[in-house]
């Protein structure tokens, strides 16, 4: 079985799970993972983790995402992007120094109603199930992080393109939708790329097609080992006796470490688990590879 990291390049009108369900038939694994759901329209920064790898997925979804996306003014669909059907129009059109204007009040902590096609669950039910069965889901309000925001291009009257840094759990259709209302018009999604997510770039992936005509071998080489999945965790290599310590679910002692901090725990440079320093100096398994 194969243990690592893919950075896959997902293409348009294709959900997630089925990019990754090529993925795994292309690598001939059945355990796989990904950090970060991408909208079937949307393109971008899949990160998929295999086998033991699927592990370290926890400490790779909560990390800063960046996306381009283009708004296509005057027309609201209920998905809020293009995959939907037009509950809305109208005919205000916003000029660049009305949109440059406006961008201030969407950066910092902002508070945003995410799209009731979603996966939020509502009393056990996916959000979109609720919304497909003709109900109106309840979407409460929720608080997202907007470091950085961008007007890229107007790229004419109709269509304006963004650039947004933003904290994990921001919907961009929402934002989308939010910055249409304060212009005095509505608007959708018509394109939506994750250019980043975390210290994973576009230019860093591979695209679905290119992967899946490679032969076998090549495909395998795509994939990363574990440790480069996790470049901001501090390296630990202990001793054979302190490693078979942490097998077993025990603590090792080192003295000096700040407590509550996560370690990739190293055997021989290959990744052997992640570790957690709690008091007393003592650093306690986390997570163990099986290899």
């Amino acid at each position: 079985m194969m243990h690592g990291l893919l950075l896959l390049h997902k293409p348009t009108s294709m959900t997630s799970n089925a990019a990754l369900s090529r993925v795994k038939r292309v690598l001939k694994t059945k355990s796989a993972g990904f950090a970060g759901t991408l909208d079937p329209m949307a393109i971008g920064v899949l990160p998929i983790a295999l086998g033991e790898a699927t592990k370290c997925l926890p400490y790779i979804e909560d990390v800063d995402k960046e996306y381009e996306f283009t708004v296509r003014w005057g027309i609201e669909t209920d998905t809020l992007d293009t995959e939907g059907k037009i509950i809305s129009e109208n005919p205000n059109r916003p000029t660049e120094k009305e949109i440059q204007n406006i961008l201030k009040n969407f950066t910092g902590e902002i508070s945003q109603i995410p799209p009731a096609y979603s996966a939020i669950k509502i009393n056990g039910q996916r959000a979109y199930d609720l919304a497909r069965a003709g109900e109106a889901p309840e979407m409460k309000s929720r608080v997202v992080t907007i470091y950085k925001l961008k007007l890229i291009n107007t790229i004419d009257t109709d269509h304006a393109a963004f650039r947004v840094t933003c904290s994990k759990g921001t919907y961009i259709r929402s934002l989308a939708r939010d910055i249409s209302y304060a212009l005095g018009t509505l608007g959708h999604l018509v394109a939506l790329a994750r250019t980043r997510a975390g210290k994973f770039a576009l230019a860093d992936c591979i695209a679905l097609d290119d992967l899946l005509a490679m032969p076998p071998e090549a495909a395998a080489q795509q994939v990363a080992p574990i440790p480069d999945m996790l470049p901001d965790l501090p390296r630990l290599s202990p001793d054979t006796a302190e490693l078979a310590r942490l097998r077993n679910g025990l603590p090792i002692l080192l003295e000096n470490h700040p407590p509550d901090r996560h370690y990739l725990i190293l055997k021989d440079g290959t990744a052997f688990g992640i570790g957690i320093m709690k008091d007393q100096n003592q650093l306690w398994p986390r997570r163990i590879f099986v290899y």
